[in-house]
């Protein structure tokens, strides 16, 4: 009796750990980019795209040589606002709206955009006074917030800024700013990488649990 009653233990701890690794895997290939960097036929699509879009050549320009350096690597969108003193009034906001409902308007749309695509923002801060150290930059000393967003991959990215509904929203971030700054940078290595904290997370929750199973067994 002992016997099966110690292999029907076996096969549950099994089983639990069978399934904390399969969820970390659906998990870790959900977060992580593994297609690549765009081919060439989706660099021209994401391209032509933008340019019946784009509303700024500059910064399409900027965006083209972005697309076309693709490592098909996540990377961190640096934002630094400066949010308008006076913005226009809009039909979903209204006339007695602020900068920041403007933004919530805009970020209403894209924070869905972003969570679909493992996208989200690392970090958001409101800035305590004006800048301490300007080279080289007019205009530069106000800025009202910062944020650090997190995207999976530049097709993303993409796939964010080509959907229609980002156009009309976007119009909506501009309105709400008085200047803005946005650059992308290498992702590194983030001690904060939910990929770690998920798989310490879930290797707890299966220690905890092979241990009520072991205590149940022996009992």
């Amino acid at each position: 009796m002992s016997v099966i009653s110690g292999g029907f233990g076996f096969r549950r701890r099994m089983i639990l750990w069978v399934v904390i690794v399969a969820l970390y895997i659906l998990f870790f290939g959900w977060y992580t980019h593994l297609g690549g960097p765009l081919t060439q036929v989706e660099k021209d699509f994401y391209i032509e795209k933008l340019m019946v879009r784009s509303k700024n050549p500059g910064s399409l320009a900027a965006v083209r040589r972005f697309v076309e350096a693709d490592d098909g690597k996540a990377f961190i969108m640096v934002n630094i606002l400066d949010l308008a003193n006076k913005p226009p009034v809009l039909p979903a906001t209204g006339s007695d709206a602020q900068a920041s409902d403007l933004l919530a308007h805009y970020m209403e749309h894209m924070f869905p955009a972003l969570l679909r695509r493992a996208c989200h923002p690392i970090w958001l801060g409101d800035g305590l006074n004006t800048a301490l150290e300007v080279i080289g930059i007019e205009d530069a000393t106000r800025w009202d917030q910062a944020a650090l967003m997190r995207y999976r991959s530049r097709k993303d990215f993409l796939e964010i800024v080509v959907n229609p509904a980002f156009s009309e929203r976007h119009d909506y971030k501009l309105a709400g700013l008085d200047k803005t700054i946005a650059f992308p940078a290498d992702s590194g290595w983030l001690s904060s990488d939910p990929r770690l904290l998920v798989a310490l997370i879930l290797m707890v929750i299966a220690l905890i649990l092979d241990r009520l199973v072991s205590r149940t067994r022996s009992a």
